[in-house]
């Protein structure tokens, strides 16, 4: 498991190790390109959480839309958290 720090310079860098960060696919090389479907789900996390809605809220909000995990499961809050650390560093 890689910190949301670790993932944030993997990320800028375009660099796969592990866990690919949500948002983003393992291009060519093991170079990052954004999800552009994943990138609307994270827009739509960070316009909530803008709104001041709770991350608990907002993983039922997005369950309710029908946005799910790469496995087809809901988002974990922990996920909807680490998406939120990311877009603010």
């Amino acid at each position: 498991v890689q910190s949301v720090a670790a993932q944030i310079v993997i990320a800028i860098n375009q660099l796969t190790t592990g866990v690919t960060p949500f948002g983003y696919r393992a291009g060519a090389e093991g170079m990052l390109a954004a999800d552009l479907a994943e990138q609307e789900v994270i827009n739509e996390i960070l316009e909530l959480h803008t709104q001041g809605v709770s991350l608990r809220s907002i993983v039922e909000t997005l369950a309710e839309r029908g946005r799910v995990s790469r496995t087809g499961k809901p988002l974990a809050v922990t996920q909807v958290r680490n998406i939120v650390v990311r877009a603010a560093a």
